[in-house]
């Protein structure tokens, strides 16, 4: 294909923004826009038009007005596109959210699900009398094109659809796969058709090129591959190779310059494939899970693993363990969780302990610091969430004997992984009843073992919190859990006392020291 038939487009600020909320530093935008005006790119997708959200999500999810004047002005000869999520936005939507967007956007794309196809062609009816080209997106091809109702409806498109675009959402197809589906579908079509590849299989650049080939003419890209879940096809690879292969005219400093900015970025953010995304390329599984799990849970790997395997064969993998006995009855429960205080404290919550040891329960929200309460002669249990199995393991000459392990109940999204040495003393909750969220996470099987063993006070220590500008984003992710599992408790149950300092407001402060001699 010639250079002057072949179109690039660029989609860095949308696509990027799943890692970043799309939210971008001005001084990260300036130089990406004054950048792509000089460079071969001929369109540029800055971001979605939305309506209002409840979460806080940033400037280029919603694109006002005065940020599309911008773009136009530091971009003005590149062509502008923003995208639709078709599902989330009606056809009578669509003339409120473009109006003022008239003579500053000149595409707009819709990400499509195939079972909303039909619904789809409304809603471009309607953009398209709005004076706008319109672009769809046909998300999931690894599975529609295998499906000959999908196939046979394409048609319907055509003089109403200005761009189709293939999307590798899972970014597992591989070069044949490509090729057979543009092959197939530009026979069917009479509109220009683009390739949208994901990296899981690292192949987004070898099937952008077979895809050319089989005859797409508008290949998409980011800067440095930033974009949902593993990311996309480098812009920098595929300008970097139309320069030599094409004879395309390329800035290579312009371009260095922008790919450094978000080369700082990566550093942050952390896209790109690995295991996970491999695996769930390959299986055609939802990236949205396998980001969350990676990006915002505090999951090991081999957890994240059986996740994938678990979605793949629909749960049928988790092992059968015998439920707790709710006959066992304390009146106070300690939940140790594993901030320093926990350990800066030990002895004077040892002595806490100690004093109550007639009536209580200690449960380890972590197993991080249970080693330092091997010599409590209290019952004592451990939560196996995430990859607390292996630390356990790590550390099991050095925790109480008597320690008995605690899991979610069946069915267990993430699976489990329980010690050699605690296969007898595990047991899992019948329920989690307490809370609609977060069902899985170590807080929530704690409070919820507490309630069943019939706790009247709830205390903890070794909730530190987290705070401050650097706070990392995992960390941030389990602040935030802990929070509405602390509230839901206080709201609807009791008061939660913490015997050791934290940042949290809804643990009641009550210092250790004031209650031992």
């Amino acid at each position: 294909m010639s250079k002057k038939k072949l179109k690039f487009l660029d989609c860095t600020l949308r696509d990027g923004g799943y890692y970043t909320d799309w939210d971008f530093e001005q001084e990260v935008v300036d130089t990406y826009l004054k950048s792509v005006e000089k460079l071969p790119i001929d369109i540029i997708e800055v971001g979605y038009r939305n309506n209002p959200h409840k979460e806080y999500l940033g400037e280029f999810f919603y694109l006002p007005t005065e940020t599309l004047k911008k773009v136009k002005n530091l971009a003005p000869s590149k062509k502008v596109a923003i995208m639709f999520n078709e599902k989330a936005i009606l056809p009578k939507d669509s003339e409120k959210l473009l109006k003022s967007a008239i003579g500053k956007i000149d595409i707009v794309r819709l990400a499509v699900d195939p079972k909303r196809f039909d619904r789809a062609l409304v809603l471009a009816k309607s953009i398209k009398k709005q004076g706008f080209e319109v672009a769809l997106n046909l998300m999931y091809t690894s599975k529609w094109m295998h499906d000959k109702s999908v196939i046979k409806k394409l048609p319907k498109m055509n003089g109403i659809v200005d761009y189709f675009s293939i999307v590798d959402s899972y970014g597992g197809m591989s070069p044949e796969e490509v090729r057979k589906v543009v092959t197939d579908v530009k026979k069917k079509l009479n509109m220009k058709l683009g390739f949208h590849g994901h990296n899981n299989m690292e192949l987004a650049f070898a099937n952008s090129l077979v895809a050319i080939e089989a005859g797409c003419e508008v290949i998409d890209g980011t800067m440095t591959g930033i974009g949902r879940g593993a990311g996309n096809m480098r812009t920098e690879l595929f300008l970097s190779w139309a320069s030599v292969k094409l004879g395309l005219k390329v800035d290579f400093d312009i371009l260095s310059n922008v790919v450094s900015q978000f080369e700082q970025m990566k550093e942050k953010y952390q896209w790109g494939t690995y295991l996970p995304y491999i695996v769930s390329g390959i299986s055609s599984l939802p990236q949205k899970d396998v980001m969350d799990w990676v990006t915002k849970r505090l999951y090991s790997m081999n957890s994240i693993m059986y996740a994938l395997e678990n979605k793949r064969t629909r749960g049928k993998n988790n092992i059968k363990i015998p439920r707790i006995k709710k006959s066992e009855k304390y009146s106070k429960v300690l939940l140790v969780a594993g901030g320093p205080n926990a350990v800066h404290n030990k002895d004077a919550i040892k002595r806490w302990i100690h004093k109550n040891k007639k009536d209580i329960l200690l449960i380890h929200v972590s197993a991080r610091n249970a080693k330092y309460y091997k010599d409590i002669d209290v019952p004592q249990f451990v939560c196996l969430i995430g990859n607390e199995g292996q630390r356990l393991e790590s550390m099991i000459e050095e925790v109480n004997p008597n320690l008995r392990c605690i899991l979610p109940p069946s069915p267990r999204e993430m699976g489990e992984y329980i010690p050699a040495e605690m296969k007898d003393k595990t047991h899992e909750l019948s329920d989690v009843k307490f809370t609609k969220k977060y069902k899985d996470s170590g807080t929530a099987v704690a409070i919820q073992l507490s309630i069943d063993m019939g706790a009247k006070h709830l205390y903890t220590a070794g909730y530190d919190g987290y705070s401050g500008p650097q706070i990392a984003k995992k960390d941030h992710e389990v602040s935030k859990e802990n929070d509405y599992l602390f509230e839901t408790y206080t709201k609807n149950i009791g008061i939660i006392h913490t015997l050791t300092p934290s940042d949290c407001t809804l643990l009641k402060a009550y210092s250790v020291y004031g209650d031992i001699d």
